[in-house]
């Protein structure tokens, strides 16, 4: 019973790492103006002048002003951006980050059986 016990255990423990980097996300280093950040549509993280930094969803643009936008509650919300306050705007790597995640996935698979092994007493 202690043996299924540690089992159950470590498989959960498992499936929260690999649930916990499914929500990971890379950023490129070269940062990009907030024109090609709205161009872009993708998920970009800013820096602004007193470091605090903010993700967004993407970045709108509607000829007057830059909006981020976030996901809250279940809506979207927008957030007025002023180019004034931005230090830097990075866009994600999207290519990058399925990489991370489909090779951390993949080890924790491969290393698995010998953890849950390892964790029920071994031989």
């Amino acid at each position: 019973m202690k043996a299924i016990l540690t089992t159950k255990t470590t498989l959960t423990l498992l499936m929260s790492v690999i649930i916990i980097f499914q929500s990971c996300s890379i950023y490129k280093s070269k940062p990009v103006s907030l024109i090609e950040a709205s161009k872009e549509n993708i998920k970009v993280k800013v820096r602004t002048n007193t470091n605090k930094k903010m993700k967004f969803k993407r970045i709108e643009y509607d000829g007057i002003n830059f909006y981020g936008i976030q996901k809250g509650n279940g809506e979207l919300i927008k957030i007025n951006l002023s180019q004034n306050e931005i230090k830097t705007v990075k866009l994600k790597n999207k290519g990058l980050s399925i990489f991370l995640n489909i090779l951390i996935i993949a080890t924790l698979a491969v290393l698995s059986p010998a953890i849950v092994f390892a964790a029920g007493g071994g031989i």
